[in-house]
């Protein structure tokens, strides 16, 4: 057997669906999604993994925890950075 990279044909790797992973410290979310476009294609459900737990989310489910999971990491980046009220005019 060797060490070099596995060729897998295109019609077998359309035949799954992608996975999106957003993890922390003891908690993984797994999307899927359909077709293969990623992130932009179909959510088809999820998996949330709590320590040992697993649990399977419906779309429903998947798709709006990952929105919010994804607003709470927009907000507490833009959060850093302060706030413009008025722009600054160079003189």
């Amino acid at each position: 057997m060797t060490g070099g990279p596995i060729s897998v044909p295109r019609a077998d790797v359309e035949l799954h669906p992608v996975i999106e992973r957003i993890s922390g410290h003891a908690v993984e979310i797994e999307l899927l999604f359909w077709p293969v476009t990623g992130p932009e294609g179909e959510c088809c459900g999820g998996y949330l993994t709590v320590g040992s737990a697993r649990l399977w989310l419906d779309p429903d489910h998947a798709r709006n925890l990952s929105n919010r999971i994804r607003a709470a990491i927009d907000h507490a980046v833009l959060s850093k950075f302060p706030a413009t009220s008025s722009p600054r005019s160079l003189s």
